[in-house]
Order: C-alpha cells, then structure tokens, then sequence
C-alpha cells in the first residue's frame, strides 16, 4: 500500500517493474518481472506481438531499441486506468517469429528464433535481343528555349 501526506492511498497487488532482452544462442529471451503477474492477452498485429497485462501497473521503460535485423524494439505503457492494463509490446521488421511463453508469479518469459537475412547471390542481367531497340542508338536533343535561340548558321539561320 502507497499512501501520500494528501491522504490518497494505493494497493499495487499487481505491476511491471522490469525487463530484460538476452540472447542465447539462436534465440531471443524476453523477461518481464514484476509482483503477481497474471497472463497477458496476447495479440499478433502486423508486425507487433502486444501483450495486455490486467490489472496491473506499469513501471517498465517506455522504448528499448533493439535493432537487430528483424527484432526492432519494445515498448511498454499503463494503456488504460478503467479496467486497468499495461502493454507490452515486441515490435518486428519484417515477420512475426513463432514464439514460446512461460510464467511463474513473479515474471513472464517470451522466447523466439532469431531471424537472420537471407543472402541471395544475384544472377547477371540477360540481354534480350527480342526487343526491337536492341543495338540501336538512340540521341536526344533537348533543343533550346526562352532568350537562347540555340546555334546560328554562316547565313544567319537558326537550328
């Protein structure tokens, strides 16, 4: 229980107070720590996870960039005070990675494999003698305008 010298008291029985991001070989360990943490309703968005704990407020940092190659941050807010909910979310370059979840009473874990880029090596461009401008040159000439009226000729003639 918190209470101010204005006399306004407040029962914290549930709320975030950290999280951490490690990296264990090929995958990604997320942990949320907090006192009597229930399990978030779990969303999958675009290119978000978002993690709605009920009841519960929030005390985590507001953005941790990650900026690997797909696992770009995290956010968390208090997304509302009527019901009362704090947000977690992971947010994703590309695509969302199948992940795990685990709970005690005291933190939620979220795993997930890493993604790394494909490398592609790109195949030479193939010339296509089907086009009709093939070995053709082609000259523009942009002529001239306004105040410039372009060459003049030995008899006073204009381009």
């Amino acid at each position: 229980m918190l209470s101010t010298q204005h006399g306004l008291s407040l029962g914290l029985k549930k709320s975030l107070s950290s999280f951490s991001i490690n990296q264990k070989g090929d995958r990604y360990i997320i942990k949320i720590s907090g006192s009597n943490i229930d399990s978030p309703k779990i969303y999958k968005e675009k290119n978000m996870i978002i993690c709605d704990f009920p009841d519960t407020v929030n005390s985590l940092v507001r953005l941790k960039k990650v900026g690997s190659y797909n696992f770009r941050s995290v956010r968390s807010s208090q997304l509302s005070v009527d019901p009362l909910t704090s947000r977690f979310v992971l947010d994703f370059n590309t695509t969302i990675p199948d992940f795990k979840i685990s709970k005690d009473s005291s933190s939620f874990t979220l795993s997930f494999k890493k993604i790394t880029p494909k490398i592609v090596k790109a195949s030479p461009a193939k010339k296509s003698k089907s086009s009709s401008l093939y070995n053709k040159v082609i000259i523009l000439d942009p002529g001239h305008g306004g105040i410039d009226p372009g060459a003049v000729g030995d008899k006073k003639t204009y381009e």
